[in-house]
């Protein structure tokens, strides 16, 4: 069997050269993809919940731009990596360690092993939770760390976190890990039956219809909202990131101050408890903040140019 695996990179918009393959950890088939050639290190991308490489193609071609390779994967679970479910819209994963393995089997890979130093970490959501935990146990060890609004927190008022424990607590008594949390329409992933002026993810237009023309073309890209077990996993694990001690490596956050998916709290206190670290609040912006309006973008790549070289990477 061949490990080549498929590439959008008409959809991605990411730099000619880019090579896609499968990965084959404990318990999933997943997809990774790396662009060569850059010599001034290697950045590794740590996507969010529902994400997929494509996603990042403009993001990749501006880190190839600035000298880097470039290296990312779909979480098992989402994008074209193996899911676990029959029901292929349900975001499901048994433990949230489970992602390390990927993280374990991208970085043991030798076309990933052979790629330049120094590395750059950059996450966004969901890939923010799996990488904080990923330096904390040492898995990495990255010159610079970038955060995207990380998921160290989901956003949740006091009555919806009450109502989580209840939902979760009930689902374990009649095993319903595996069903979808409450969503009015679970089968539609979410750009597909939101429009622009309600989105949570970008008040960029042209980004939105973007994402929209992935899924439209591609649907096997698509996922729905998380599994009750998702959820209940995702809540275990982000208590315990924001009780564990914080990487030493030099991060920076970028958080949209128009953010309603992950807690604002929780990252400020991650940010104010590291030794060091730097916040970046960009008015207006909301989740995605790769994705958002041009100044926003500027406001976000000209923080990371100014991080990059005041560490030396």
């Amino acid at each position: 069997m061949t490990d080549t695996a498929p590439l959008h990179n008409d959809l991605a918009e990411a730099p000619d050269g880019g090579e896609a393959f499968w990965l084959e950890p404990a318990g999933a088939r997943i997809r990774a993809a790396i662009w060569k050639g850059g010599t001034r290190g290697t950045a590794f991308i740590f996507t969010g919940r529902t994400e997929y490489i494509e996603k990042y193609g403009r993001i990749i071609r501006q880190l190839c731009e600035r000298g880097f390779s470039v290296v990312s994967l779909d979480w098992r679970g989402q994008g074209l990596s193996e899911r676990p479910l029959k029901e292929r819209m349900k975001g499901h994963v048994e433990e949230f360690g489970d992602y390390q393995n990927d993280v374990a089997a991208l970085i043991a890979d030798d076309r990933v092993h052979d790629l330049p130093e120094p590395h750059v970490l950059i996450c966004h959501s969901m890939g923010g939770c799996i990488g904080t935990r990923t330096l904390i146990e040492r898995r990495m060890k990255p010159a610079a760390v970038i955060m995207s609004a990380p998921m160290l927190g989901l956003s949740m008022t006091r009555v919806e976190t009450v109502a989580s424990k209840v939902l979760i607590g009930g689902s374990r008594l009649v095993g319903g890990s595996t069903a979808f949390a409450p969503d009015p329409k679970p089968r539609i992933p979410y750009v597909q039956k939101t429009d622009l002026d309600s989105n949570t993810l970008t008040g960029d237009a042209e980004h939105f219809d973007w994402m929209r023309k992935h899924l439209e073309r591609v649907a096997d890209l698509g996922l729905g909202p998380p599994t009750i077990g998702w959820l209940d996993e995702a809540l275990k694990e982000t208590r315990e990131l924001l009780e564990a001690p914080a990487a030493a490596q030099p991060v920076l956050y970028l958080l949209g101050l128009e953010e309603e998916i992950v807690s604002l709290e929780s990252i400020r206190a991650a940010a104010a408890r590291a030794p060091n670290a730097e916040l970046v609040e960009i008015e207006g912006a909301k989740h995605e903040v790769f994705m958002e309006t041009s100044d926003r973008q500027t406001q976000a790549w000209a923080a990371i140019d100014g991080f990059l070289e005041k560490h030396g990477v």
